[in-house]
């Protein structure tokens, strides 16, 4: 922790490149700065030089948890605040709560000409305008991404994913509730609004969903809020509620003058059956591999489509949706678990594993059955502590499998 706090306030080193090597507990940063909390790694303001971060962050795959910052008034808020000409990759946030201004990300307030890959952020992410989980506005290409919590923004452009998108977004998904107010412009479960601004950006969203529920405000959808100016959204869908006051849309809020091609839509959880853009399907239809397959999405198991196999589909997995192979369906099995039963609960206990944000169980009568497979059973899911309690165990014989999910 002391030596990201250094990092945060030395601006002359945010050119320098850096490498993560551990999990790191930022929970004192809620102490820091009389109640203000983290102070911004790059934010192009006279007190710091206009220093922004051009340097590069690895973080190898470690986390950074409990990371608190509360400046309203500031903008460019996030572990980054503006980063321009930079490198970001293998990091994850976990259970941040960061309040700023306008350009509020939980990764990066900005990202200009800057990648982010393989990251992902937990957490509450809140602001005035320009709000979004990963990147509050980004011009740079986000691959390989995730996020999860909650993102809420007063005046204009939130998403799960990133407020305002100028460039590329692929391989990448939002479980994130994303909520405006009365007076809040462009509302998407994964971007607020995609802006293709011709000869100095590329507005794509490639192979992208979105599950979380998206509310209140104007240009509200399910995955953008207002796709614009020739930018394209492909191979993607959304399935979370959709409620706004005015251009709500199951997919999208709004299309101007853009593209959206085979992409989809739950019309019964999302409670929307129009889109500007994209096609509406049952529950049924969304989690049939057909749906996909037949619009020309490139899935394991087939090669009509491409042998890239960037989606997958099958069983309980990701609550019978397609999911992305790159997310490895972000789990992996725990080792060491132990089961103690005292009348009719069965406790299980196990060891917290690094990178995971939650926790799921599974139970089957046969300890040898495939998994993932139909003979295990999802009984409990988005545990967020390291211990759980089958009080439905008697009269049965159970055996028990817990995955982290990152």
């Amino acid at each position: 922790m002391e030596n990201l706090q250094w990092l945060s306030l030395n601006f002359n080193e945010w050119d320098k490149h850096y490498v993560q090597t551990a999990n790191i507990n930022a929970a004192l940063t809620s102490q820091l700065n009389n109640g203000d909390g983290w102070h911004q790694i790059g934010d192009n303001s006279p007190d710091n030089g206009y220093k922004v971060f051009s340097g590069s962050y690895d973080g190898q795959g470690y986390i950074i948890s409990n990371l608190s910052m509360n400046r309203i008034t500031t903008d460019y808020a996030g572990f980054f605040g503006r980063a321009e000409n930079a490198d970001i990759r293998n990091l994850g946030l976990v259970n941040v709560n960061i309040t700023g201004g306008s350009f509020v990300g939980g990764l990066t307030g900005t990202n200009m000409t800057t990648p982010v890959t393989n990251c992902f952020v937990t957490g509450n992410v809140s602001g005035e305008s320009f709000v979004g989980g990963i990147s509050g506005s980004s011009s740079g290409n986000i691959t390989n991404c995730h996020t999860s919590g909650n993102v809420n923004a007063v005046y204009w452009s939130a998403g799960g994913l990133a407020g305002k998108n100028y460039e590329v977004i692929s391989n990448s998904y939002s479980e994130c509730n994303v909520t405006g107010t009365v007076d809040t412009y462009y509302i998407g479960g994964l971007v607020g609004e995609s802006y293709d601004s011709g000869s100095y950006s590329d507005a794509r969203i490639l192979n992208c969903y979105s599950t979380g529920n998206v509310s209140n405000g104007m240009y509200v959808g399910g995955l953008v809020g207002r796709n614009n100016s020739y930018a394209l959204v492909f191979n993607s869908y959304s399935t979370g509620t959709v409620s706004g006051d005015s251009y709500v849309g199951g997919l999208v809020g709004q299309n101007i003058s853009s593209t959206v091609t085979n992409s989809f839509w739950d019309t019964d959880t999302s409670g929307q059956a129009l889109s500007d853009g994209g096609t509406g399907k049952t529950t049924a239809e969304m989690k049939s591999l057909l749906t996909f397959t037949d619009a020309g999405w490139d899935f394991v198991n087939e090669t009509v489509n491409g042998t890239e196999d960037i989606w997958s589909l099958g069983g309980f997995t990701n609550s019978g949706y397609p999911w992305l192979t790159s997310q490895e369906y972000g789990s992996v099995q725990l080792e060491g678990l132990s089961i103690s039963v005292s009348g009719t609960n069965a406790s299980l206990v196990w060891e917290e594993l690094s990178g995971a944000t939650s926790y799921n169980v599974y139970s089957s009568e046969d300890p040898n059955a495939e998994f993932p497979g139909e003979e295990w059973t999802l009984v409990a899911e988005n545990i967020t502590d390291t211990s759980w309690v089958d009080s439905a165990a008697a009269g049965s014989k159970k055996f028990y499998l817990v995955v982290g999910v990152n």
